[in-house]
């Protein structure tokens, strides 16, 4: 699997944004299959955000239901992974 380790916007992400798909279940984070790759509708900044908006109407077009776009503001590191490393997962907060 191809991989890239550089950061590609070249700030530290404090903040995301994700389009969320609303259900009577609830919500959950919308997809689209983009360049033939299912992706999650998120972003860190506006370029991405807006970039992404097509989609989200279209999935609110095509399902007849709403898609919210929010922001979440609060940053908890859960773990780093090191190279090399063999550590136990840890359970989810």
């Amino acid at each position: 699997m191809p991989i890239s380790d550089e950061p590609s916007l070249g700030y530290r992400i404090d903040r995301i944004f994700a389009y969320l798909s609303v259900g009577t279940n609830g919500e959950g984070v919308a997809a689209a299959t983009i360049n033939g790759t299912l992706m999650p509708l998120i972003g860190a900044d506006a370029d991405r955000v807006m970039a992404l908006r097509p989609y989200a109407e279209e999935i609110a077009r095509l399902s007849g239901r709403p898609v919210r776009l929010v922001r979440f503001d609060t940053r908890t590191e859960v773990e780093v992974l090191e190279p090399n490393s063999n550590s136990p997962q840890p359970e989810p907060k």
